[in-house]
């Protein structure tokens, strides 16, 4: 009748590593506002505050559907692992959101904490991507000296080191960085 629309506000929140010290007070602000979490059962279990209503989703459709079902609600905070700019799915997602009020807030990477776990900068440093993705390493060590590379799943390092080492590139130094920001954090290194 008044030509008004539903706007929803919708947040999309890097919470870093994924231990409530390492979030931004932003970030820590915008979750506890948000009347609605979506994200990724691990994300939201590590930042739910009690009796928040949440929405376990993962792909960029399926967050947007989420959003959507709930037309009574105002704001959201779609919580996305490590930093909205570092191989996050806030690429894919933010062009679905146009119909939204939309922010972005970052927060560390999973390269900027190992870097600083190791005490090294990451000036020099050439980052890729492997999780959930096809791709060969093998260029990319054999072309820079330093390549943080980001995997996922149980076998991502060993895959990894396993084609570093049929590349004929075994003597290549790796320093793996588990469950970072978490207490059962482990760091190991040694060759491919």
């Amino acid at each position: 009748r008044f030509h008004l629309r539903w706007r929803p506000r919708v947040t999309l929140a890097g919470i870093g590593p994924g231990s409530r010290e390492a979030m931004t007070g932003q970030v820590r602000r915008a979750i506890r506002e948000a009347d609605c979490l979506i994200g990724a059962r691990r994300m939201l279990e590590a930042v739910r505050e009690t009796g928040q209503t949440v929405c376990e989703a993962v792909a960029p459709d399926d967050i947007l559907q989420c959003i959507r079902e709930r037309q009574g609600v105002r704001r959201f905070a779609v919580v996305l692992s490590g930093d909205t700019g570092f191989f996050s799915g806030a690429r894919r997602l933010l062009p679905l959101l146009k119909d939204c009020e939309t922010r972005v807030l970052p927060g560390l990477s999973s390269m900027q904490v190992l870097c600083a776990r190791l005490g090294t900068s990451y000036e020099d440093v050439v980052p890729v991507s492997l999780h959930g993705r096809d791709g060969d390493i093998v260029p990319d060590v054999a072309r820079h000296r330093r390549v943080f590379a980001l995997v996922g799943g149980p076998e991502g390092a060993a895959a990894l080191c396993r084609a570093l080492t049929a590349a004929g590139l075994g003597q290549v130094r790796v320093t793996v960085g588990e469950r970072l920001g978490y207490p059962e954090e482990r760091l190991t290194a040694g060759t491919a």
